[in-house]
């Protein structure tokens, strides 16, 4: 009887090691929908089948990024209980290879061969020190670049699935799929704009696209994407380094947006593939045409003393600015602008800049650059001390037009202190505290001179 007891205990305590070594290995990822952020990581929700027995059992869940964030991994499925979670990378790279074949057969073979044919056997010995050693017929050999061999690993060396492998002690029973969401680096997106300006310079073709960089470890197929206008509250991270290009074919489709907290969602239509080392570009939002105005710009230095053999002596060219609204429907995302014009040939490249998130309705300028037939010349004319406090100085700004038609000019000018225009050739317009500016007709092939004193303390 006692022995039978003892027996019933060992066959116990075998059960019981036996379900805890069980391991259930989850299916491949399904209902994969990522969520990419401008400076943080990227959120990635998925499913694995997986039934879990009754008990304490192993869940082996491969493939996950390389980059993954350890502490922001949650699993469930109903009726699980989640007891630990370890996380182990499974780099495939040649210092990996190495490390695996270590004391193991492969295969030597003359540099020069093609031919996989042959080849000599050998057991590597040694990897340290980036040169492998391997012993053959009785002698070590160092692969090194002086070598006139090189390696061939067997393929079984290479991991099933490289990556990251969490391995969940887990408690069921639980026979549906196991949720997953965790958070990765290397996942990054920027949004661009190709502007294009018609003949009169009246209105703006836009297409808006956003750019999604994968440099994860981990390749996502068949994946609804959404990106995420704003920036969270997260340690600035270096936008991964685009190794490959893929282009979506052009789409009317436009993308979702809904709002999020204090940010916005677009939820790029269709299901994508986001190859790791490769960036995504896809249409963001179906193609606008937005109202123009032109505006030529001269800003002027500030009224500090110049030199008189300075004063008047340098050029300042017209800055070309695009006053547009936005008419989107929702916002435009922080990205750069390429604005193009149209020519009888090819297009031709007329400015970029770059813009930070423009809310929906709201006002914007585009720089595109500085116009080479409309320049200005800033003389001081004069400038004296009224008191301790308070001065007094005269400037002359001529504005010169080159071409063949009239145009109008914004010329401003930042100003010191508390300042009042005492005398002035043309009515101004206060802009803020700190400037003043006036509008100037000036003729074809001709020039228009603004002359104006100041008085500030």
């Amino acid at each position: 009887m006692r022995a039978t007891g003892l027996g019933l205990m060992l066959a116990t305590g075998l059960l019981a090691a036996h379900a805890a070594s069980a391991a259930v290995r989850a299916g491949a990822p399904a209902d994969v929908r990522v969520t990419v952020y401008r400076d943080s990581p990227g959120l990635v929700s998925e499913a694995r089948a997986a039934r879990i027995p009754p008990g304490p059992v192993r869940l082996l869940l491969d493939g996950l990024p390389a980059h993954l964030v350890a502490d922001s991994l949650r699993l469930f499925a109903p009726g699980m209980t989640v007891l630990s979670e370890r996380l182990r990378d499974r780099p495939l790279s040649a210092a990996a290879l190495r490390q695996r074949a270590l004391g193991r057969k492969v295969t030597l073979y003359p540099k020069a061969q093609t031919d996989p044919k042959g080849g000599l056997s050998a057991t590597l010995v040694a990897v340290q020190g980036g040169a492998p050693v391997v012993r053959a017929h009785g002698r070590l050999e160092v692969i090194d670049a002086a070598s006139p061999w090189r390696i061939a690993y067997p393929a079984g060396l290479a991991p099933a699935k490289a990556g990251t492998r969490v391995t969940a002690r887990v408690k069921g029973p639980a026979g549906g799929p196991v949720a997953l969401t965790y958070l990765t680096d290397g996942l990054s997106w920027h949004a661009d704009y190709v502007a294009t300006l018609n003949g009169k310079g009246t209105r703006l073709a836009l297409q808006a696209f956003a750019s999604v960089s994968n440099s994860c470890g981990r390749d996502f197929d068949g994946a609804r994407v959404s990106v995420v206008a704003g920036h969270l509250h997260h340690a600035a991270k270096p936008r991964p380094r685009m190794l490959d290009m893929a282009s979506a074919a052009a789409s009317r489709q436009r993308a979702q947006v809904e709002p999020l907290f204090a940010y916005y969602v677009f939820r790029l239509p269709g299901s994508i593939a986001l190859r790791n080392g490769s960036t995504t570009r896809l249409p963001l939002m179906a193609p606008l045409s937005l109202s123009v105005k032109r505006e030529y710009r001269i800003e002027g230095q500030g009224v500090q003393p110049t030199p008189g053999a300075q004063s008047g002596a340098i050029r300042h060219h017209a800055q070309v600015l695009l006053h547009l609204k936005n008419s989107a429907g929702g916002p435009l995302p922080a990205g750069m602008w390429r604005l193009y014009g149209e020519r009888a040939q090819a297009p031709a490249l007329l400015g970029e800049d770059r813009e930070s998130d423009i809310p929906r309705g709201a006002a914007f300028t585009l720089n595109a650059g500085r116009a080479v037939d409309i320049a200005a010349r800033r003389t001081e004319l004069s400038r004296r001390r009224i008191d301790a406090k308070t001065q007094s100085a005269r400037w002359r700004v001529r504005v010169h037009n080159a071409k063949a038609k009239a145009v109008r000019v914004r010329v401003v000018e930042p100003l010191p202190g508390t300042w009042t225009i005492e005398q002035e050739s043309a009515a101004h317009e206060r802009v803020d505290a700190a400037h003043a500016a006036w509008l100037l007709t000036v003729p074809a092939g001709g020039a228009t001179t603004l002359s104006y004193r100041v008085r500030w303390q």
